[in-house]
């Protein structure tokens, strides 16, 4: 059976089958998916709290496609996309805005 880390081809040992649960060739892949699973659901939460679309066109669709732009990049702490608590990133998006990748880009071309 194959591990369960999304970019692992190793065969995961079949003894360790429990259940519904995935498994996992070692430690270090189920480490990474339990990281990836967390920042995926921090990415959701905080999408939710700045509104859930862009800012400027109202784009929605994929999540993936969803940037955190701080309006001044001087007061930046840390990326958003950094593993830590909930309260300290509320603190850190309350200095951005929402916005798309092709809005992101454009406003950065533009130095906004």
């Amino acid at each position: 059976m194959k591990c369960a880390w999304r970019t692992c081809n190793q065969e995961a040992a079949v003894n360790s089958y429990r259940g519904h649960q995935p498994i996992y060739c070692s430690k270090k892949c189920k480490n990474k998916a339990t990281v990836d699973t967390y920042r995926h659901r921090q990415k959701e939460r905080a999408v939710e709290y700045m509104g859930g679309e862009c800012f400027d066109c109202g784009y929605s669709q994929c999540l993936a496609a969803l940037h955190f732009h701080h309006l001044d990049p001087d007061s930046k702490e840390f990326s958003i996309s950094t593993t830590t608590k909930w309260e300290k990133m509320v603190v850190e998006l309350d200095k951005c805005v929402l916005l798309c990748a092709n809005c992101h880009a454009e406003r950065h071309h533009k130095g906004r």
